[in-house]
């Protein structure tokens, strides 16, 4: 997804946190969550519980449908 519809897609979430935000942004570039963690300098685990807490705001199931529901 081009960064610029992430980034006009995110602004409409305002339920998610900045770091949730964040952590979407770098799955959007494709990084794995160990790779996410190494640049936020959190820990895996942390990684995954902020993706629980996306899916559940987002009602997604996974990275690509909450992708997803922030480009539309």
């Amino acid at each position: 997804m081009p960064l610029e519809a992430l980034v006009n897609g995110l602004k409409k979430y305002t339920v998610l946190t900045k770091r949730e935000k964040q952590i979407l942004h770098h799955a959007n570039e494709g990084l794995r969550n160990k790779e996410i963690a190494e640049r936020l300098c959190i820990s895996p685990g942390t990684v995954k519980k902020h993706f629980d807490n996306i899916f559940k705001k987002l009602q997604a199931g996974n990275k690509i449908k909450a992708l997803n529901k922030i480009k539309n």
